[in-house]
C-alpha cells in the first residue's frame, strides 16, 4: 500500500472488488471451504482497508467502496456461507462508514448476476440456472463487469459527496 501510494502521490480511494464464490449447500461446505471464503471475501477487505487507511486518513475527502453481492441482501440457497460472507462485509462497511467518517466515505456495491469468469457456469446451456437469467431480471439479462465498475466510479466520485454507508443494488431489476 505504501508504494502505491508513493507512486500515485497518495491514496483517496480503495475498490475492494477481489471474491471468490462457492456454489455449494451448507451440508457439503468443509472447514477449509469456510476459512477460504471468510479469507478472501471477508478478512481480505478489511485487511486492505487497514492498510489504506493512514492514506485516506491524509486525503481531504477519501472513499472506499467494498464489492459484496445480492447475496448479502437475500442470501442465495445453496450458498449459506458466500452469503454469510458477503452479508458480514455490507455489516463491516455499515460499521468502517461510522468509524471513519466524515472524511472517508464506505458504501457497498452488491451486483447481481454479472457475466465474469467466476460466474461462467451459469452460463452454460447444460446448468439449470442458464434458462432462467433473463427471467430473473427486469432488465431481462444479466449484467457485464463494465456495469459494476460504473457503480464504483460514481461512489468514487464527488457525484456521491453525500452518499455514506450504503449498498447500490447494480443487479437488473433482480426479483428473485
Amino acid at each position: 500500500m505504501a508504494a502505491a501510494a508513493e507512486a500515485m502521490g497518495g491514496i483517496d480511494g480503495v475498490v475492494n472488488a477481489a471474491g471468490i464464490l462457492l456454489d455449494r449447500p451448507a451440508a457439503e461446505t468443509t472447514p477449509a471451504d469456510v476459512a477460504r471464503l471468510v479469507g478472501v471475501n471477508l478478512a481480505g477487505p478489511l485487511y486492505v482497508c487497514q492498510a489504506a487507511l493512514p492514506h485516506l486518513q491524509a486525503a481531504e475527502r477519501a472513499t472506499v467502496v467494498n464489492v459484496a453481492s445480492m447475496a448479502a441482501l437475500r442470501p442465495v440457497v445453496g450458498m449459506a456461507v458466500y452469503s454469510a460472507t458477503k452479508a458480514g462485509l455490507l455489516a463491516m462497511s455499515h460499521a468502517l462508514a461510522y468509524e471513519w467518517g466524515p472524511t472517508i466515505r464506505v458504501n457497498t456495491l452488491c451486483p447481481g448476476i454479472i457475466r465474469t469468469p467466476m460466474t461462467e457456469y451459469l452460463f452454460d446451456p447444460a446448468h439449470p440456472a442458464y434458462e432462467t437469467i433473463p427471467g430473473r431480471h427486469a432488465l431481462g439479462r444479466a449484467g457485464e463487469p463494465e456495469e459494476v465498475a460504473a457503480g464504483a466510479l460514481f461512489l468514487t466520485s464527488d457525484e456521491s459527496s453525500f452518499v455514506s454507508r450504503t449498498e447500490l443494488a447494480i443487479n437488473g431489476g433482480t426479483y428473485r
